[in-house]
């Protein structure tokens, strides 16, 4: 259940803020962590905290000072269990626009919040850490433009051109797509020296399958540079695939404009027997 944080919580809820954020930020020393552990300890209880708890024991926690978010922490083996979306959801409800910051290093957060509706708005470096962060802002409601700015935020901020080994390189492409249910999904490129790669559309899609969601609403695509780009023929036919809804998938193609098409427009003489 989430609840307010009460002062028995208090030594869970540190132990969780300082493990969560020497794991997160690798590129900042744990000397700067450690510094500050004694003032954030102190601040705890002059902030709206909410706990997630399981069998009496804290699991995750969210601090909210006046709509700005100070951190979504959740304990290493509760990751990836839908606790930090649960705690995010919980004060979605009580306040219309939320606010944070968050280190650009940091992908995965990036990720996360982007999936959760929130936009970058600036950017801009933080002092005491030498480190480039963005500040995010999710509103309780979205005009249509603004989840296209979401799909090409996530996609672009997949991107991440490396060369892995002699014969594999990856990420010089990446893909973001938003479910019928409003979930965002991204995956980059793999290019192999045979025909083993994948694209960035397809390891979305991929990623989407194994998170059990099947229906796409939006998709964008980002080179290198930033110019959005289309999905090949083989994503597409994948696409196609999926069930007959899908030729109504919107493809981002103007990035500027946030112009799009149908995929029934991309690619509009399909074999299938109801495509097209």
């Amino acid at each position: 259940m989430i609840r307010k944080l009460q002062m028995s919580d208090r030594e869970q809820v540190m132990r969780i803020w300082l493990s969560g954020n020497e794991q997160a930020h690798p590129f900042i020393s744990k000397e700067y962590w450690r510094s500050n552990y004694d003032l954030v300890r102190q601040q705890l209880m002059q902030a709206d905290v909410f706990v997630f708890e399981t069998d009496g024991d804290v699991r995750g926690f969210i601090g909210l000072m006046d709509g700005y978010i100070a951190g979504i922490f959740v304990d290493a083996p509760y990751r990836s269990l839908g606790i930090g979306q649960q705690l995010l959801e919980y004060v979605k409800q009580t306040d219309s626009t939320l606010s944070l910051d968050v280190y650009e290093k940091n992908k995965r957060a990036v990720a996360f919040y982007v999936r959760e509706g929130f936009s970058i708005q600036s950017e801009q470096l933080d002092e005491d850490t030498g480190e480039l962060e963005y500040t995010m802002v999710w509103k309780e409601t979205h005009e249509m433009s603004s989840e296209w700015e979401r799909l090409y935020a996530a996609a672009k901020n997949a991107l991440n051109p490396r060369r892995i080994s002699d014969y594999v390189e990856a990420g010089q492409v990446a893909a973001a797509l938003m479910t019928t249910s409003g979930h965002i999904y991204t995956g980059i490129c793999i290019d192999t020296a045979c025909s083993l790669g994948m694209c960035a559309e397809r390891n979305a899609i991929a990623h989407m399958l194994t998170c059990q969601e099947s229906e796409i609403a939006k998709l964008a695509v980002v080179m290198a540079d930033g110019a959005v780009a289309m999905p090949c023929g083989a994503c597409c036919e994948l696409m196609m695939q999926l069930g007959e809804w899908a030729k109504e998938i919107e493809i981002l193609t103007d990035n500027q404009k946030m112009e799009s098409k149908r995929l029934k427009e991309l690619f509009p003489n399909w074999w299938g027997k109801k495509g097209g």
